[in-house]
């Protein structure tokens, strides 16, 4: 339920409360790549490039191909205005566009 509403606040661009939230997921749960790549792209909208590289890194490595449907812009949110974003966002801490 917690990494439904770290979605909702990114989505919300409210980019603290999401790495905070996502910081507890992490820490009851270190093997859950969604909360990772959430983290990733919060950390873009906080302009934190190292944090972004870090999180979408570990993303990766827990799931490639998890990782790769999204890049591949297969997102459960059916909102254009929210798949721009997170599509925006996830070029930026893949390394395919610049922030």
């Amino acid at each position: 339920m917690l990494n439904l509403l770290t979605w909702a606040l990114f989505a919300g661009q409210e980019h603290l409360q999401a790495v905070a939230i996502a910081r507890h997921i992490i820490a009851e749960r270190p093997s859950f790549p969604p909360i990772y790549l959430c983290m990733a792209l919060a950390f873009v909208g906080l302009g934190d490039v190292p944090r972004v590289r870090e999180a979408f890194a570990q993303a990766r490595a827990l799931s490639p191909g998890y990782v790769q449907s999204r890049l591949d812009d297969v997102w459960l949110a059916s909102s254009s205005n929210y798949r721009a974003l997170a599509n925006r966002f996830i070029r930026i801490a893949a390394g395919m566009d610049a922030a």
